[in-house]
Formats: C-alpha cells, structure tokens, sequence
C-alpha cells in the first residue's frame, strides 16, 4: 500500500492563501473607493427631476391601477420633498419636452441635454408601476392601497448611475403579518390612502441614497 503523502498545515495554509488571492484582488477591484466616491459627490451640485412616467401595460394586468391620478400625486408630492432645495429643478412635461422632445437616439442623450440646458448634475427618474387606491375608511377596508415605483439617479456627463431603486406596498393588517407592527404604530394602526403610501415609499427609498437623502422631508 503506497504511503499517503502528509501536507503539513502551514503549507496547506499558505496554498490556501495562493489560491485565494487572485480571487480577492478581482473582489478588490469593484469595491468602492472612498475618494471616488468623495469627488462624484463634490461634483453633484444640482440634478433635475424629470416628471413621473407610467408603465401603461400594467393596467391590463391589474384594471384597478389608475396610474394617471398617480402619476400626478407622485409629482406633487416629489415637489413637497424637495421644496425649499435651490439645487433641485422640477421640471414640467413641456419643459422636458422642449429641452429634449426633438433629440432621437438613448434615453442617455436626452438625459445629457436637459443636464446641459437645466445647468444639472443628474436627473432623476421616477416610474410608477402601481397606484390603487383604499376602498373603505381609516378603520375599514376592502381593498388596501397599492404602491409601486422605480427610481434611478444618472449623472449627465457620463451617464451613470448614481443611485436606483423600486418600492413597493400593499398595505398589510398585523394579523396578515406580525413584522408591519413598526410600521402599523407610526400610521396610527389606520388603513392609510395610496397618497400617504406613496409618500412614506419616497422617504423610505431616497433616504438610502446620499444624493436624494433630504433630513427636512423625514421630520
């Protein structure tokens, strides 16, 4: 019977290490850095909000989804977010229109042309999905309300994305589940409208993100 060769275990460790090491430098290379992040954030002055876009096909999935009134709800309240912010321009559908209505191609030279002529950093974009409204009262409910949307922030030099992200809600009782307790106290243990949905869903998601982050908005 042939002898079984021993590796002793600092050799193993070491090999180990070896074999680990261009896996960690290839890890390395999409970690953040620090200063980059600094300089990005130094150069983001001002960024612009497009008006929100509706996704149309969802209404044949869920012939409850009045996208058009939430669209308009979610505009205004993405103006009470940001209001009293000089750095933050809210454009309005002609606006955009006229800065970018004629530029054919990617949504990304558009973008870069209302950067250009609205003396903006970034642009956000916000898509609704969902928006049905609570049938019943404060107390009494058949039909909770319903909240979806994505939003992504793209900085207009170079295109980037600079932060993105979806929420979405149905309003849920604690017998359905025991995890909305937090979320149940803070909205009074009442059925709240789409509105107040859709309001808390903006300050949820933007408060992640260091660009959109406004501590006024979250008092």
């Amino acid at each position: 019977m042939p002898n079984k060769r021993i590796v002793p275990r600092s050799i193993g460790i070491a090999l180990c290490v070896m074999l680990l090491l261009p896996t960690l430098s290839a890890c390395s290379f999409f970690k953040t850095d620090p200063a980059a992040t600094e300089e990005m954030n130094e150069k983001i002055k001002a960024f612009a909000v497009l008006p929100v876009t509706t996704a149309p096909q969802q209404i044949k999935i869920d012939p409850d989804n009045d996208l058009l009134k939430g669209a308009a709800v979610l505009d205004q309240l993405l103006a009470a977010y940001f209001v009293g912010d000089k750095n933050v321009t809210m454009l309005s559908e002609s606006q955009k229109e006229a800065m970018a209505g004629n530029i054919s191609g990617s949504r990304l030279r558009q973008i870069s042309e209302i950067g250009k002529q609205s003396a903006a950093d970034a642009v956000l974009i916000v898509t609704l999905l969902r928006f049905n409204e609570r049938l019943g009262s404060d107390y009494s409910t058949g039909q909770p309300a319903t909240v979806a949307f994505q939003y992504e922030l793209f900085h207009t030099e170079t295109g980037r994305s600079l932060c993105a992200g979806m929420f979405e809600e149905t309003q849920q009782s604690l017998s359905e589940n025991l995890f909305t307790l937090s979320d149940a106290a803070k909205r009074g243990f009442k059925w709240i409208t789409a509105e107040a949905l859709a309001r808390e869903g903006i300050q949820k998601k933007f408060s992640g993100c260091p660009y959109l982050a406004n501590p006024a908005a979250e008092k």
